[in-house]
């Protein structure tokens, strides 16, 4: 099962990449945004992959963040919810809009999302809302994983990473960047 996929950016266009890995291109699908964040052509990229292989047809499902695959996958394990529902859905709606929605048993912020309905938006709600709390958490450790690896980049240590980042979160910010940029306040100030 393919996983990642780390390569030179050959081709890009609103929903799909060709990435060329030691001479193999592999085409993947991508939602728009990370088109837009993914880079040059040329440019060395790496990608989150979900491999899909409906009747023989392998097809590659790639995201720049982790959370973001975990987002998708929480969605395709919905009853007739394919990887291109889940897609439309990644791509339109934020992490924390889905989960309320959801949590709320409101099928309205996912209607707006293109190619779907009424009783998919519903079908989804019904079948996600007892599994909302456990991939609440999921997502925040991927958050918090996310920060602390984006913070040992920066050159801090872990153990000051890991404990700037709790902080953030105990202090209210909820996604990467919120919790990144807060934890680099943390550890700016002296002890």
């Amino acid at each position: 099962m393919l996983r990642h996929l780390r390569g030179q950016l050959l081709k890009k266009d609103p929903t799909s990449v060709v990435i060329d890995c030691s001479g193999v291109g592999f085409g993947v699908h991508i939602t728009p945004k990370d088109a837009e964040r993914i880079g040059r052509l040329g440019t060395e990229v790496a990608l989150h992959i979900y491999m899909h292989v409906p009747e023989g047809d392998v097809r590659l499902y790639g995201f720049l963040e982790e959370s973001d695959l975990d987002y998708f996958q929480f969605l395709f394990s919905v009853d007739r919810v394919g990887p291109k529902t889940a897609m439309a859905v990644v791509s339109v709606l934020p992490w924390d809009t889905f989960l309320a929605a959801v949590s709320a048993q409101d099928p309205a912020p996912l209607c707006r999302v293109p190619g779907i309905g009424q009783k998919t938006a519903e079908r989804i709600v019904f079948e996600l809302r007892e599994k909302v709390p456990a991939a609440k958490s999921a997502h925040a450790v991927s958050f918090d994983a996310g920060a602390v690896e984006a913070l040992l980049s920066l050159g801090f240590d872990r153990r000051s990473a890991q404990k700037a980042v709790a902080e953030a979160q105990s202090a209210g910010a909820a996604s990467l960047e919120s919790l990144v940029t807060a934890a680099l306040r943390k550890l700016g100030q002296p002890s």
